[in-house]
């Protein structure tokens, strides 16, 4: 099926952020709704959408939360299947994980791998190693809303082109991240602790 089609079948925006989580505290889904409804402010009618696909114990109160601040576009797929993550993760036009604490998120690892631009948490692991701030994306303070809405939007203001190399950049930077390359540091890890 082409773009479109798949669009109209999942209920997506033509662009949007997507976010792929399990809804607990840490992970922060309460400020990522208040920061985008703080974009959303900014960006007037060009805001892109935002898809929160997960599932968790904190889903009634963040759908209570994005209904008190008015947004009415946020698209709350579920917890999506393996086999369902190609065509959301394809279609975006930006992944974001705003997490307060988080030891690595292999979430960011199959964004990359996607060829998405990156906003990801100072706090995220994986930021530290996948994203190359202003080249692949940006980090950002997950306790500052007004940095998070800040990244969403110098994201969507940028131009096509630009946005385009940085996704690029992530599929490159990925690709460094192999099985291959886990099992060698994994020996090397053996040998010191040999």
């Amino acid at each position: 099926l082409d773009a479109s089609n798949q669009r109209k079948k999942h209920g997506l925006p033509e662009s949007y952020f997507f976010v792929c989580t399990r809804f607990l505290p840490r992970k922060n889904v309460d400020g990522l709704l208040l920061a985008y409804a703080a974009y959303r402010d900014r960006c007037g009618a060009d805001a892109w959408g935002l898809v929160i696909a997960g599932s968790g114990d904190e889903e009634a109160r963040l759908r209570d939360l994005e209904r008190s601040l008015r947004l009415g576009s946020v698209v709350w797929p579920g917890f999506l299947q393996y086999d369902q993550l190609p065509a959301y993760y394809g279609l975006a036009s930006a992944f974001i994980h705003a997490a307060t604490s988080e030891p690595w998120g292999l979430v960011v690892n199959e964004a990359a791998a996607t060829g998405l631009p990156l906003l990801v948490s100072r706090n995220v692991g994986a930021g530290r190693e996948l994203v190359r701030h202003g080249e692949n994306g940006f980090l950002f303070d997950p306790a500052r809303a007004d940095e998070m809405s800040g990244v969403l939007l110098q994201l969507t203001t940028m131009p096509a082109d630009t946005r385009a190399v940085m996704g690029r950049r992530s599929l490159d930077i990925a690709g460094h991240w192999t099985p291959r390359r886990f099992g060698e540091g994994l020996l090397a890890a053996l040998d010191v602790a040999a």
